[in-house]
């Protein structure tokens, strides 16, 4: 049958035994430093030795890179629907490193590989991103799983043991077959090769390609002179390499695992046998065998026509996603939209996101750039395009604590800037979840919890790092291509790729932080209220509003959040006071504590499992100078008639208006409030907004989902778009970056 081709992988096996509770990971952390693949734990809780679940844990804990796996599960012993949720959790714990390998144990019976199949199924249940569940009703197993959190990656599934029908179900639904070989005997060997037929006849009749089961054997070997009768991998490590390198090269065999006795062992094994095996089996082959697992041909199946995924860069092609691969499902959507993309590319670098950009751009499908994913208008997917997520570039640097100079990748998330930057007495306005992507939220504005004593967050915007519509890598800055700087900040979205930000962050460590639930059964008061309140506030204050639809039998309730730019309790509670009086309060929570702390307590929308979208959203956006009757009554129309479910307001003013309206892309300094609402029917919010609209000065980019041509006149006045215009000629003159209000588009009136 010969090598499929797939990478070499070694590692060791350690036996769960009883007597030094530290060896296991003693031996596993040598092994992790001398480059090993993976470490394989053997025994079972019925045993006297440890349970290797246990041990497996301990090992986790104390190593970082190499590869988990249980071996000898038998479902006999522990029901399958408990270890499929074992191994999710340890995946998750350890990062992605978890492999599965389930057995009958020597029960090669009918019954119990019947019994092994049903467990296979209910384990595949379990680890299948998006199940929501499982329902499992067989004749051996009975299983109810509730929805649980995601596997880090794509969980290998082994099986392990001989017989026909074993042997059979291994070619059906394994990912690998795991064959002991002992001592190395000539039977063994034999076994080996013809079990290998059983499963290659196996997956044709069930049209698998066979390269996609891996094989992987077990041996037991040693360095001493004297070992089994034939001396297979006993003695020199030129020994190791003649018995192990025919079972590469001639019977596809592409992960070793060994059973040594110590820590020297291992060493040897690692630095003499391992790589003199690698170099006689490529040369035994005439080719050098990749270092990265080959997608299988059912993933390879579901590639869209028409894109050479051969071409994707070698740096990015380790890493990308494709339609048929695990990550898929965590990658193809948006928080609110669900896309489906032909690619997801991830750079890491800059350099990285340069190659994507070019690759990207050759191949003629629309492109799509995300940093955190919670575009409201699904901006950053698509539906057969590509997306280039930068969620790997998210490094946090402070340049110079003293000037609160700080570099951030556009893929780190705005909790995590604030972490980071709190050790150093720093803090950032940003947003108002800490899920949010630092480059969305940078490049259209950012409106925050301190916009009004720190400005918006493209007012703290120094440089950033750009990579342009052919790849170019440029630095933007007031000196540095002076009028790209101005674009990126309010418009950044349509000059390129921003791979790269430097801020100047405000020196703040603690600040005043009120929550407020309020009554809002005299919903237009309570508005206008907050309007008046928010406004003649001090710019320390920043109140943001939010009313929902009300609870059957229950009255109707608003939020209003409060963030004081201040850790003087005093003052802390003068700000907040007169917003305790805006209506009877049910529910606050006020505390002086670090910004960082109070980014951290707010919903972050992710469960690890990636964002799954959930349907087109209507969000409408816009910024009016106060909270006047009209704009109150509208929106209070809107909710009570239900035409929209959400309203959001954000207060602005203070720092926000100190900038001169023509300093930045983002043009609407004069506004006094950003308002959000979102509903389902797009007839019916476009007939309530656009009378609302009458009120308003423009709208605020990165809450609009309205793809309307002529909402490129609210986000940028008429000398704003003319001037980005030119720009976008200078830096994007194919229009590459589009997808996010085209500023490219004609500029289309409104009937008067």
């Amino acid at each position: 049958m010969g090598s499929f081709g797939h990478p070499l992988r070694f590692g060791v096996v350690i036996e769960a035994a009883a007597g030094d509770p530290a060896r296991a990971a003693r031996l596993a952390a040598v092994a992790e430093s001398v480059g090993l693949d993976l470490v394989a734990v053997e025994g079972d809780a019925t045993s006297e030795g440890f349970d290797p679940w246990t041990t497996l844990s301990w090992v986790a804990g104390r190593t970082t890179t190499i590869g988990l796996l249980p071996v000898s599960l038998d479902p006999a012993e522990q029901p399958p629907a408990v270890t499929a949720r074992a191994a999710l959790s340890l995946d998750r714990l350890s990062d992605g490193r978890v492999s599965l390998a389930l057995t009958t144990g020597h029960d090669t019976q009918q019954e119990s590989v019947a019994q092994l199949a049903e467990a296979v199924d209910i384990v595949r249940g379990v680890l299948t991103p998006g199940a929501g569940g499982l329902d499992y009703r067989g004749d051996h197993f009975q299983a109810h799983v509730d929805a649980g959190p995601a596997a880090k990656h794509r969980i290998p599934l082994w099986l392990s043991g001989s017989g026909a029908k074993l042997l059979s179900l291994v070619g059906r639904s394994a990912d690998g077959w795991l064959a002991d070989l002992g001592t190395g005997d000539e039977r063994a060997l034999e076994d080996l090769r013809s079990g290998n037929s059983a499963i290659d006849l196996a997956a044709h009749f069930a049209s698998r390609d066979a390269g996609d089961i891996a094989r992987i054997v077990r041996v037991r070997g040693g360095f001493d002179a004297a070992g089994a009768a034939d001396g297979f991998c006993h003695g020199e490590p030129a020994r190791w390499v003649k018995d192990l390198a025919p079972l590469a090269v001639r019977d596809g065999v592409s992960t070793f695992l060994v059973t040594l006795a110590d820590e020297a062992a291992i060493e040897r094994f690692a630095a003499e046998v391992v790589p003199a095996l690698r170099e006689r089996v490529n040369a035994d082959l005439g080719v050098e065998l990749p270092t990265r697992w080959p997608r299988t041909a059912q993933a390879r199946s579901r590639r869209a026509p028409g894109l050479d995924y051969d071409a994707i860069p070698e740096e990015l092609a380790e890493i990308a996603v494709e339609p048929g691969d695990f990550d898929y499902a965590r990658v193809r959507s948006t928080l609110f939209v669900t896309g489906t993309p032909a690619l997801v590319l991830r750079p890491r670098t800059v350099d990285e996101a340069g190659s994507a950009v070019r690759f990207a751009a050759g191949t003629g499908l629309e492109i799509a750039v995300r940093s955190g994913g919670h575009g409201i208008g699904g901006r950053s997917t698509n539906d057969g395009g590509i997306v280039i997520d930068l969620a790997r570039m998210n490094t946090v640097e402070v340049l110079d604590a003293g000037a609160g100079l700080v570099r951030v990748g556009a893929g780190a998330k705005w909790g995590q800037v604030a972490v980071a930057l709190a050790p150093y007495g720093l803090a950032l306005t940003s947003g108002d979840s800490p899920g949010v992507g630092v480059g969305g939220l940078a490049l259209g504005g950012g409106i925050g919890f301190l916009g009004r004593e720190d400005g918006l967050t493209i007012d703290r915007m120094r440089a950033a790092t750009v990579v342009t519509a052919d790849g170019s890598v440029l630095r933007a800055s007031a000196e540095e291509n002076p009028d790209l700087f101005w674009a990126l900040r309010g418009a950044g979205a349509n000059m390129g790729l921003v791979a790269e930000f430097e801020f100047e962050a405000a020196h703040r460590t603690d600040v005043g932080w009120a929550q407020l639930v309020v009554d809002a059964s005299d919903l237009p008061g309570l508005i206008a209220g907050y309007g008046r309140v928010a406004q003649a506030a001090p710019r320390d204050t920043t109140a943001f509003f939010h009313v929902g639809p009300s609870a059957p039998n229950q009255p109707r309730v608003a939020q209003i959040s409060v963030m004081v730019a201040s850790s003087d309790p005093d003052q802390v509670r003068q700000r907040l006071v007169p917003f305790t009086e805006l209506a009877p309060v049910y529910d606050v929570q006020a505390v002086i504590a670090p910004y960082a702390a109070i980014m951290g307590s707010l919903p972050d929308d992710e469960d690890g499992g990636g964002q799954q979208g959930g349907g087109e959203l209507v969000s409408r956006s816009a910024l009016v100078p106060e909270l006047d009757a009209g704009v109150v009554t509208s929106l209070a129309t809107m909710l009570e008639r239900r035409v929209v479910w959400v309203v959001a307001i954000r207060a602005m003013g203070g720092a926000i208006s100190d900038v001169p309206v023509g300093d930045t892309a983002f043009a609407h300094r004069d506004a006094g409030f950003q308002i959000f609402a979102r509903g389902a029917r797009l007839a019916q919010v476009d007939g309530a907004w656009d009378q609302l609209s009458q009120s308003a000065v423009g709208t605020y980019i990165g809450f609009d989902s309205d793809e309307r041509p002529e909402r490129i006149n609210a986000a940028y006045p008429d000398l704003t778009l003319a001037k980005l215009r030119e720009i976008k000629k200078t830096y994007d003159p194919r229009n590459l970056f589009h997808d996010n209000f085209d500023v490219a588009l004609p500029r289309t009136r409104r009937p008067e």
